[in-house]
């Protein structure tokens, strides 16, 4: 009997020859592509990139990519996508294979090749809780772009985008795209997991779904109370990692769900000066209905200015009828106040001894009668002049108000800011968070001159020399304080290496600016090796300072050098990827420094394509940190007019910012050690505002970022063992501080667009000062 013998062929490489792949450059530091075996839908391929053959990175295939089509490509999830560190050399060979196996996925590009124009239909993410955001890509034809949303495969609602976006953060070339941001309904905080899906107008499924969340009722703390101390201290974290929000359109609901704590009985009187034109019938019905029985009130008689009043009237009242009172409340006539606003706002001001004055959050109302927050910060001296935000609704003391009057104050902006006639005095003011009074109409041209003449008073008493105007806002009054700085004060620091076209660039449009205010300029060139780059830092005026370095420094190293090589008052640090939007803007950020409190100036950042890059840095989204207003287009006015007038913030960009020399040596500069790269401008504002300094943003000076900075989030992100560890060093150093940043209300949400959302649940409402900020320490090796 013979037998033969067959050798059996496995049928996995004949697989392979089936397999269907594509890759491209998506952005400036990313790349796409998909990979799929139509044969074997259901299968998902771990996929490596390649630059110059040395393996970089390593993910898996399993993205939605609606654009495969369900027929052959199951359900669509074999997409892919890596986001690198840094840019590449442009002749730099980027690839992508199959894991363990080598087959490539598509064809090798170069870092030079430019990004694709089609991202897709759009893309979606979880932010926490109940909220999500993405973008949808505009219509052809601009016909109706709604997206439908579902959660479990259940229609849920329809949304309308709002705004517009980059598809890509990385890229300035990434085509806009239009922003969705929205809640699903309350009653999927039931801490089950579900899955919410989006599709476009054209039916198309959005990148990112289906997207598990898992949300809860009030927080995962309460979710697990019983479970033991470790797992609520884990539950805790939690709480801070995805916090939960609410739509500002559930103002009511939410307020409802969240009333402010009781607030104990003062045996004291109150006196309540109204000012202005407005109508009194509605304050005086919502005094009637005060909690607190022991209140007096006077409308005083009107002057020429907005809210102005006569001060022979007010001295009446204090000997008259209020002789009794220790306190007085003043609010714009028309005012409507909370039942509980007199009692709870002195329980809060008289037990503090050193607080003068006490101002809390408001209302405001549309033109269809609806009624909207304006959450406030804890004192914020700059927005006091350019806003006068605390002014409208607030109480002070029976000592400071005489005191007031007899500097011939005549309106409640001039009657707040003489409190600090010797100097900035954070301690001096009370916040208390929550909304206790609905503001009427204001006639904002009016209030805006009244403005401008009371912080020319206040800044005349200090001996400080300043134009101020009158400005536009759009719900507050505002106002402009110019400060002329000396000339020669400054020096512009500009970080860069192998970047000859963006520097050429940036230096070109700072030009007049630095002409203006008499300032040098100092490039620090990290170690460039491309000749374009070299052979235009040797051709470089003889005006602008070159420093070159033998080797590759951090972020921190290379500003540590060039403020180290400044030798003027003031310097600049800018980014070689900034251009200057005006020829004003170095001179406003150092008028802005004139006043020996503030520690450090920033601009309003803009990123190509009508966005805001960054308006400052709040602290807490993620536990960490994210930029203000990024979510919004330019001319936004931001949450109450914020990008409207100067104020201040925790943190500044590390684009632009501008510092005290002497400052940033007394603070030992930026920290190469536990902040080398992403958190280092961070660290140094916090340090400057343990020294007491404002750190101040100014809308008056703009400048354009073309790669904004980008703060490391700890949700949804492929782990970066650096990143990770200048985290930990932030949370360590910082900790109390992120918890709870003063320029930023608790009544805000922390997902990861400040000022967007109400907060659920409410953080702590206690009244506040400005406060001390304490560094902790870092342990060794931590």
């Amino acid at each position: 009997m013979s037998t033969t013998s067959r050798k059996r062929i496995a049928s996995f490489p004949a697989a392979l020859a089936a397999i269907e792949s594509g890759f491209e450059r998506t952005g400036e530091r990313s790349y796409s592509g998909y990979v799929f075996d139509p044969r074997q839908p259901e299968r998902t391929f771990a996929v490596e990139l390649l630059v110059d053959g040395y393996p970089v990175a390593l993910t898996r295939a399993d993205l939605a990519r609606p654009d495969l089509g369900s027929t052959t490509a199951g359900d669509t999830c074999h997409g892919f996508r890596f986001v690198l560190d840094l840019p590449l050399e442009p002749e730099t060979i980027v690839e992508a294979r199959i894991a363990n196996l080598g087959t490539p996925v598509g064809s090798p590009i170069t870092a030079a090749t430019q990004p694709t124009a089609d991202p897709g239909p759009g893309a979606i993410r979880w932010n926490g809780g109940l909220r999500f955001s993405g973008w949808l890509a505009a219509t052809a034809d601009g016909g109706d772009d709604r997206a439908t949303v579902s959660v479990d495969g259940q229609l849920v609602t329809e949304v309308r985008p709002s705004g517009w976006v980059r598809t890509d953060p990385e890229s300035e070339d990434s085509p806009p795209a239009r922003a969705l941001d929205f809640h699903v309904p309350q009653r999927f905080a039931d801490g089950r997991l579900h899955r919410l899906a989006v599709t476009g107008p054209d039916g198309a499924g959005l990148a990112g779904c289906p997207l598990p969340f898992l949300a809860f009722p009030q927080g995962f703390a309460q979710a697990l109370t019983g479970d033991g101390a470790g797992e609520i201290s884990r539950a805790e974290f939690l709480d801070r990692l995805i916090p939960m929000s609410l739509p500002f359109s559930s103002y009511r609901d939410w307020s409802a769900r969240f009333p402010l704590p009781a607030a104990p009985v003062e045996p004291v009187s109150v006196g309540v000066i109204a000012v202005g034109s407005g109508e009194m019938e509605d304050t005086l019905d919502s005094l009637e209905a005060q909690t607190l029985a022991g209140w007096v009130a006077a409308s005083l008689s009107p002057t020429d200015a907005a809210f102005g009043f006569d001060i022979p009237e007010a001295r009446a009242f204090l000997a008259g009828d209020a002789a009794q009172c220790e306190l007085f409340v003043f609010a714009a006539a028309g005012t409507r106040l909370a039942a509980d606003a007199l009692q709870r706002i002195a329980a809060a001001l008289l037990p503090v001894e050193h607080a003068q004055v006490a101002y809390t959050d408001v209302e405001t109302v549309a033109a269809d009668g609806s009624s909207w927050p304006v959450f406030f910060p804890a004192f914020d001296y700059d927005r006091l002049l350019e806003q006068g935000y605390c002014c409208l609704f607030f109480a002070i003391r029976r000592a400071a108000l005489e005191s007031a009057l007899d500097t011939g104050a005549s309106d409640p902006s001039r009657l707040f800011n003489s409190v600090h006639d010797g100097g900035p005095d954070p301690e001096a003011v009370l916040h208390l968070p929550g909304t206790l009074a609905t503001l009427p109409d204001l006639d904002l041209a009016a209030a805006g001159e009244t403005l401008a003449r009371a912080s020319r008073a206040h800044l005349a008493r200090r001996t400080i020399a300043a134009e101020v105007v009158a400005g536009a806002g759009s719900i507050f009054p505002a106002a402009r304080v110019r400060r002329n700085p000396e000339p020669g004060m400054a020096t512009v620091v500009i970080a860069t290496r192998n970047r000859a076209e963006p520097l050429r660039r940036c230096l070109a449009s700072i030009e007049a600016a630095v002409a203006a205010a008499s300032a040098r300029v100092v490039v620090v060139d990290n170690a460039s090796t491309d000749p374009a780059a070299r052979e235009h830092l040797a051709g470089l005026a003889s005006e602008v300072t070159v420093l070159r370095l033998d080797e590759i420094r951090s972020m921190a190293a290379v500003a540590n050098i060039g403020v180290t090589a400044a030798d003027t008052g003031l310097v600049c640090l800018l980014g070689d990827q900034v251009e200057a939007l005006d020829d004003d803007w170095l001179q406003e950020l150092a008028g802005r420094a004139a006043d020996p409190d503030v520690g450090a100036v920033g601009p309003l950042l803009l990123a190509p394509q009508g966005m805001v890059a960054s308006a400052g840095i709040v602290l807490g989204p993620d536990f960490a940190a994210a930029p203000a207003f990024a979510d919004r287009t330019e001319g936004d006015p931001g949450h109450g007019d914020l990008l409207r007038v100067a104020h201040q913030q925790s943190g500044l960009a590390a684009s632009c910012m501008l510092v005290r020399r002497a400052d940033w040596i007394q603070v030992g500069g930026m920290d190469e050690t536990s902040f080398p790269a992403r958190f280092a401008s961070l660290d140094l504002c916090l340090k400057l505002r343990a020294l007491g300094r404002r750190i101040v943003i100014t809308p008056h000076a703009r400048l354009l970022d073309h790669r904004p900075d980008e703060l490391p989030s700890t949700l949804g992100r492929p782990a970066d063992v650096r990143l990770e560890r200048e985290l930990a060093n932030l949370r360590a150093r910082w900790g109390e501080t992120l918890a709870a940043d003063p320029f930023y209300s608790p009544l805000l949400s922390l997902d990861g667009a400040p000022f967007a959302a109400l907060a659920w649940p409410p953080r702590p409402t206690d009244a506040r000062t400005l406060g001390v900020v304490e560094a902790g320490p870092i342990p060794p090796g931590f």
